[in-house]
């Protein structure tokens, strides 16, 4: 059994005690085994303190990467709240809205910058501080870009909204969307089942985007349609809007995407006849291809004055994803199981609902 391996200050004691007893020969044998083993102490130390500083370092770079990961999805939240405030907002509130929509794009692009600079160079080399209220973000709670908005509505109307389509992760996509002077390929139909009017109670309200809507494209796969249409839907103080509640209670609204496909020309070579082969050019127009869809109940407008959001684009069954997304909504004046709009509106209609937010100086 080997012996316990001595410390270089035992060793330094060794060596000294060695001198004192004049055995030279052993004296210097047992320091120069002192200066090794006090090198040896030191560059374990050294060792450890580098594997200390790393360990902390990694600590810091994870909880700063934590951190901004954060703010990056609360950015592309606000992106998502905005992008349908700016539909359901008032023509006052519209160039604010701008301004705010653009204030957290910039502070996502600089969130992602500094995400990737911690991520390949570690903590140290982002400086995050959070700023004063002179910088502030004007932050919306998820959900109220759907329902803040001061957008002129009717008593008797459902605002239907359908503000943009992202098919990037679409697996039905023929081909990337189109977009040009004779409008978008991508086209979206909408059922509401509920009756148009009373003569009508066994019909759905439907609808869909203009094929030569004015549209926008985001990425090579987003068609921003920003499309709003208003539909009447009685409310609960006549026969038929008792009807309509009652049926609100159990019917969904389905919004179907569709990609209409290019006409092509085919050549179509018919029999010999009489010793000529007769050739004839005919342009067939395929079905629009099914993309997806979205399906919300209507039962919520009955307490609340909107639905809806960034919803995932779903197979005809409604039970398979098919990729992509689809940001629609429904928007009422106040909820339908409600009688008068006037307690609502101080809740809905104002800034009492949204609050700053201090973003890091990055």
């Amino acid at each position: 059994q080997s012996k316990p391996k001595l410390s270089a200050q035992e060793l330094k004691q060794k060596a000294i005690g060695y001198k004192l007893q004049d055995m030279n020969k052993e004296a210097a044998q047992a320091f120069r085994e002192y200066k090794a083993a006090q090198k040896e102490e030191e560059e374990a130390k050294q060792r450890e303190e580098a594997a200390e500083k790393a360990a902390l370092d990694k600590e810091l770079s994870e909880k700063a990467l934590h951190l901004l990961q954060e703010e990056i999805s609360l950015c592309k939240e606000q992106e998502i709240e905005y992008s349908f405030f700016s539909v359901l907002c008032s023509d006052i509130e519209r160039a604010t809205s701008v301004v705010r929509y653009n204030e957290w794009q910039q502070y996502l692009l600089q969130c992602i910058h500094a995400y990737n600079q911690v991520k390949s160079k570690g903590h140290s080399a982002v400086k995050m501080e959070r700023s004063k209220s002179s910088s502030s973000l004007v932050r919306l709670k998820k959900g109220d870009g759907l329902c803040i908005g001061t957008i002129d509505i009717d008593d008797h109307e459902i605002l239907v909204c359908i503000e943009s389509v992202r098919l990037e992760q679409n697996h039905l996509l023929l081909e990337p969307p189109i977009l040009d002077e004779q409008g978008s390929s991508i086209f979206v139909q909408y059922i509401i089942g509920l009756p148009p009017s009373e003569k009508e109670l066994e019909s759905n309200i439907e609808g869909t985007t203009p094929l030569k809507e004015t549209c926008k494209r985001g990425t090579s796969n987003t068609i921003e349609f920003k499309f709003t249409d208003r539909i009447r839907v009685e409310r609960g103080s006549t026969r038929f809007g008792r009807k309509i509640i009652r049926k609100m209670q159990r019917r969904k609204v389905e919004f179907s995407i569709f990609q209409k496909p290019l006409p092509s020309k085919t050549a179509e070579k018919t029999g010999r006849l009489w010793g000529l082969l007769s050739n004839t050019k005919s342009e067939e127009v395929a079905a629009p291809k099914f993309l997806g869809k979205v399906v919300l109940e209507l039962k919520t407008l009955l307490d609340d004055v909107s639905t809806g959001g960034e919803l995932p684009l779903m197979d005809k069954s409604n039970r398979k994803p098919t990729g992509g997304v689809a940001r629609i909504c429904l928007r009422s004046k106040y909820p339908y199981a409600v009688t008068t709009s006037d307690k609502f509106n101080a809740e809905y209609c104002s800034d009492n609902r949204v609050k700053p937010h201090f973003r890091y100086l990055l």
